[in-house]
């Protein structure tokens, strides 16, 4: 795996091998970035999809990331993301606000962000 000069040290998990209750038990970390089938609701709660199962605001309460990014449909307006986030001192939550293109737009999109996070050491003028 590529090291980053933002991004030091890595761990890369398949969604199919995760589930929510990983994220409970997970300690801190610096990049939360997730690619999955984002929900969110008026009257329930929003989650991402894993298989049959849902990850919500909750499950990642503990996680504490410095950056997020969802590669998921819909999360950039999830208030119970964003407010967890906000509430946890999570510097820069990047997540689509309207349905995203699952392949080809939105892998390119995600690599360029992170190539450019990685020649600037910034979010803000990686995106």
């Amino acid at each position: 795996m590529r090291q980053t000069k933002y991004i030091p040290k890595t761990t890369y998990n398949d969604i199919a091998e995760v589930k929510p209750d990983d994220f409970k038990t997970a300690g801190p970390v610096d990049l939360l970035l997730i690619s999955s089938h984002g929900h969110i609701f008026d009257n329930e709660d929003d989650y991402l999809e894993f298989g049959d199962e849902q990850l919500k605001a909750d499950d990642i309460a503990n996680q504490k990331p410095k950056l997020v990014y969802f590669d998921s449909c819909f999360m950039g307006a999830s208030d119970a993301f964003i407010s967890l986030f906000r509430s946890n001192g999570v510097a820069f939550y990047m997540a689509p606000w309207v349905p995203n293109e699952a392949g080809n737009s939105s892998t390119k999109t995600m690599c360029l962000f992170f190539e450019s996070l990685n020649l600037y050491s910034c979010p803000t003028y990686a995106l």
